[in-house]
Formats: structure tokens, sequence, C-alpha cells
């Protein structure tokens, strides 16, 4: 019984995070939605350079499952691709609004 209910609160905690992300992703591409002239800088340089060598690799696309367990798996994908590639904050906003599909993205 105790186990069920730590299992819950770890995953309204889970859930808690996912919304507050989807929530910062919103206001985002909201931003996103400015003209270009009045954007934020990235206050991230850009490294042309990655150690010597280019990894092909992407996230996969995320079709909407109301599971909890389906969407953690493919956001932990997401947060090791954008870890591993080096993606500005800016530039993750569009990768995962374009790999989000079904109701979630649209």
């Amino acid at each position: 019984m105790a186990a069920d209910n730590e299992r819950r609160d770890n995953l309204e905690q889970q859930v808690a995070g996912i919304n507050q992300s989807l929530q910062d992703i919103l206001a985002a591409l909201r931003l996103g939605d400015q003209p270009h002239n009045q954007r934020m800088p990235n206050p991230l340089p850009r490294r042309d350079d990655r150690d010597g060598y280019r990894i092909k690799a992407e996230i996969p696309i995320f079709n909407g499952s109301l599971e909890i367990e389906p969407f953690l798996d493919w956001l932990n994908e997401a947060e090791r691709f954008f870890e591993i590639m080096e993606i500005s904050d800016e530039r993750k906003v569009s990768i995962v609004a374009y790999k989000l599909r079904g109701g979630t993205g649209a």
C-alpha cells in the first residue's frame, strides 16, 4: 500500500513537471510568433566544432499517447538528444513542436 502511494506521488510529481515543461514550450512558441526583430537573441554561441566528429541523430516522433510511461520515455530520449547535440533552448522548442503529433502538438 505504501509503495503504491509512493509510486502515485512520484507519478503526480512527474506529471506536474511535464505540465510545466509543456507550458514553457507553449510560452516559447508564443514568443516565436513575434516579429523577427523583437525576438530575444540566442545567449549561447553556436558551436561549429563538435570535437572533430558529427553524429546523425534525431528524436522519435511522439504520437500523443495518453499513458504517462511512453511520454516519459520519449521526454528522456529528447532530453538526452538535446544534451548530446548541445541544442539551444530556442531550437529545442521548434524541434519538440515538430516532433509532437496528434492532439499534443496540434
